[in-house]
């Protein structure tokens, strides 16, 4: 969980109000993106896996706490991943306009 939300921490955004017909300064490297994806299917996979083998009717206390633990993990991922993208598709939106 440490590492979660790459793209919330790293991707420098666009600014809000940008100068119109100018190029922003922004990031427009997928790595970080690309970090909380894999860390959203992964925590996906190991969840549904695990599901798979304990039978959800096997469950016990902690089983369900860690499969729990494991859905907000990729929870927060999924959403850094979406918040990053949409950031980085800004940036390039804008400075497409700037070149025009």
């Amino acid at each position: 969980m440490l590492a979660s939300g790459c793209s919330w921490i790293f991707v420098d955004a666009p600014p809000r109000h940008p100068p119109p017909s100018v190029a922003v300064e922004c990031d427009r490297e997928h790595k970080a993106v690309a970090a909380d994806l894999a860390g959203f299917g992964g925590l996906l996979v190991l969840g549904l896996l695990s599901t798979a083998l304990a039978g959800l009717g096997d469950l016990d206390r902690t089983g369900a706490f860690v499969l729990g633990g494991m859905a907000a993990g990729a929870g927060v991922f999924g959403t850094s991943g979406y918040y990053g993208m949409h950031q980085l598709r800004r940036c390039h939106s804008l400075n497409n306009l700037a070149i025009d």
